[in-house]
C-alpha cells in the first residue's frame, strides 16, 4: 500500500485528492512569489514527466497530473494558451514555452504533461536530483508485459522515485539554488 492509498483509507479519496490539489496550488503560489514556476527545474521535470525514459510500461505520477492541472487552472493564469496553437502554452512572466500533451489509455487512466519546448527562465530552484521523492508515487499499467518484468522495473523505480510523507515532497520541490 502506498502512502497516498494509506492517506486515502484514513480520509476519503476526495479528501486525499484535495490535499494534492491544495499542495500543487501552494507550490505554484510559492514559485510565483519568487519568480515563476518555470524557474524551478523540479517543477519543469514533474509537469513534463515522461515515464518511457524509465520503463517500457505506461508509467506516470499522480503528482504530475495534479500539478499540470493546477498550472493550467491557476488564477491568475501564468500559463497562456497561444492563439495560433491549442497545445502551446507560454509563461506570461518569463515567456518559457510548453507543449500540452494528453493521452487517454482508458476511462480510468490518462496522462497529462507540459513538455518543455523552450526555457527562458532564470533558474531559481535547485536542479533535479535522484532519488526524486513523491508523495502519491508512481502508477504503472501494462497488460502486455509479464508481472515479473514489471516487478523488476518497479524495484528500480522505487529507488529513483521513493514515496515520502507530504512535507518531504513539498520541501524537495521548494529547494532553491
Amino acid at each position: 500500500m502506498n502512502l497516498m492509498q494509506k492517506f486515502a483509507q484514513e480520509t476519503s479519496k476526495d479528501e486525499a485528492l484535495e490535499v494534492l490539489r491544495t499542495t500543487s496550488n501552494d507550490l505554484i503560489t510559492f514559485y510565483l512569489h519568487i519568480s515563476c514556476p518555470c524557474a524551478f527545474p523540479r517543477f519543469r521535470f514533474l509537469v513534463g514527466f515522461e515515464g518511457s525514459q524509465y520503463t517500457n510500461s505506461l508509467l506516470h505520477t499522480f503528482e504530475s497530473n495534479v500539478l499540470v492541472s493546477a498550472a493550467l487552472d491557476y488564477d491568475p493564469a501564468f500559463l497562456i494558451k497561444e492563439e495560433t496553437n491549442e497545445t502551446l502554452f507560454s509563461c506570461r512572466i518569463c515567456k518559457t514555452q510548453y507543449t500540452y500533451m494528453y493521452d487517454q489509455y482508458s476511462i480510468n487512466f490518462d496522462l497529462t504533461r507540459l513538455v518543455l519546448k523552450e526555457s527562458k527562465a532564470l533558474q531559481k530552484g535547485a536542479a533535479v536530483e535522484f532519488p526524486f521523492p513523491l508523495f502519491a508515487g508512481l502508477y504503472i499499467t501494462d497488460g502486455s508485459r509479464s508481472e515479473d518484468d514489471i516487478q523488476k522495473d518497479w524495484k528500480m523505480l522505487e529507488e529513483k522515485f521513493p514515496q515520502v510523507p507530504l512535507r518531504e515532497f513539498i520541501h524537495y520541490m521548494k529547494v532553491r539554488t
